[in-house]
C-alpha cells in the first residue's frame, strides 16, 4: 500500500501527521528512522507555508511544479538517495519508497523509461492500424470491433504515459482503470471472433456477461480501497484466459484459416513478456526497471494483432 502522502501547510502539522505513520503499512525504505528524519528536516528548512517553494534551480523548478511535485514530495525523493547509497555500501537489497523502486527523474518524469516506452506503444498502435485501415473493408465483420480495439489501446498508452510522467493518485486510478478497459475488451475481441458464426442469442449472452463483469470490475476499483492484489489477480485471470482460449482457437484452425498464426504469435508473446510484470527487479541504472522492460517488449505485439 502507498504511504499517505502528506499534503501540509505548517511544519506542526507536519510532526503531528509524521507520529501517525508507525501505524500505517508502508515500503520498507519508509520504516527507516534515518530517512523520516530527512524528510522532516527538509520539509522544515526548504518548504515554506507555501509548498511550490523549492530550494532547486529555478530550471528544475518548472517541471517540478508543473507536474505537480510539491515540495513535501520533493523531499521525498531527495531524501531517498542517501538511503538507496546507504543500502549499496552495507551490501543491502535496495528498498522501495512509497511502493515504488527509486528511479532518477528526468525533466520531473518520475519513471521516465515507462513513460517513453509507453509513448512508443501508443505510436505502435496508431500505425499498424492505419495499415489495417487500409487494408479491410468497413463491411468486415470484425472491422469495428478491432476499429474500438485501438481506440481503447490509445486511452490505455495514454494514460500509461500521463501515470509514469507522475504519479498521484487519480492518475494512478486512471492507468489501473484504462488497463483493465484493454484486458477486459481484449478478452471480448478474441471471444467473440471466436463466436462469430455462433447463432445471435450465444453472442449475446457473451457480450453481457463481458459487460457485466467489466462494469463491476471498474465499479470496485473505483468505490473501494484500492486493492492491487485484488486488480492484479483479476488481470491475470482474465488475460491467460485470453491466452489459452485464443491458442486452443488457433490450433483448430491452423489448417483452415491462413492468419491464424499471428494471433497465436501475439498472444503467445503477450503471455511471455507479462512474466515481467511478475519477476520484479530494482533499476538498472536506476531506469530501467521490470515493469519499464515490459513496455518496452509489448511494443512490437500490435503488429501480430493487426496482421
Amino acid at each position: 500500500m502507498y504511504i499517505a502522502h502528506l499534503e501540509l501547510r505548517k511544519d506542526s502539522v507536519f510532526i503531528n501527521k509524521l507520529k501517525l505513520l508507525p501505524i500505517l503499512k508502508c515500503s520498507v525504505g519508509d520504516s527507516y528512522p534515518s530517512y523520516r528524519s530527512c524528510v522532516r528536516k527538509c520539509y522544515t528548512v526548504n518548504c515554506k507555508n507555501d509548498e511550490s517553494t523549492f530550494y532547486l534551480p529555478s530550471s528544475n523548478q518548472n517541471f517540478l511544479i508543473k507536474l505537480l511535485w510539491s515540495c513535501h514530495d520533493n523531499c521525498e525523493y531527495e531524501c531517498m538517495w542517501p538511503m538507496v547509497r546507504t543500502c549499496l555500501k552495507n551490501n543491502w537489497n535496495v528498498p522501495q519508497f512509497n511502493g515504488k523502486w527509486p528511479f532518477m527523474r528526468w525533466l520531473g518524469m518520475q519513471e521516465p523509461a515507462s513513460a517513453i516506452f509507453s509513448l512508443f506503444n501508443l505510436v505502435s498502435s496508431i500505425s499498424m492500424y492505419r495499415q489495417f485501415y487500409k487494408a479491410v473493408r468497413n463491411i468486415s465483420s470484425m472491422y469495428w470491433i478491432w476499429t474500438m480495439h485501438v481506440v481503447v489501446s490509445i486511452n490505455t498508452w495514454f494514460w500509461s504515459i500521463i501515470f509514469h510522467v507522475r504519479d498521484i493518485p487519480f492518475t494512478e486510478r486512471m492507468d489501473y482503470i484504462s488497463a483493465s478497459s484493454f484486458i477486459y475488451y481484449t478478452f471480448y475481441a478474441f471471444g467473440y471472433r471466436i463466436l462469430l458464426f455462433q447463432n445471435l442469442f450465444t453472442k449475446i449472452l457473451f457480450i453481457c456477461g463481458c459487460l457485466f463483469f467489466f462494469v463491476q470490475h471498474i465499479m470496485y476499483l473505483i468505490m473501494k480501497p484500492f486493492d492491487y492484489h485484488y486488480n492484479l489477480d483479476n488481470l491475470l485471470l482474465i488475460g491467460i484466459t485470453t491466452g489459452i482460449g485464443t491458442l486452443f482457437w488457433c490450433i483448430y484452425n491452423w489448417k483452415n484459416i491462413h492468419h491464424v498464426k499471428y494471433a497465436a504469435m501475439y498472444v503467445t508473446l503477450t503471455m511471455l513478456v507479462a512474466l515481467f510484470e511478475i519477476f520484479d527487479f530494482a533499476p538498472i541504472l536506476w531506469t530501467f526497471d521490470a515493469h519499464s522492460l515490459w513496455h518496452l517488449m509489448t511494443i512490437p505485439l500490435p503488429y501480430f494483432l493487426y496482421k
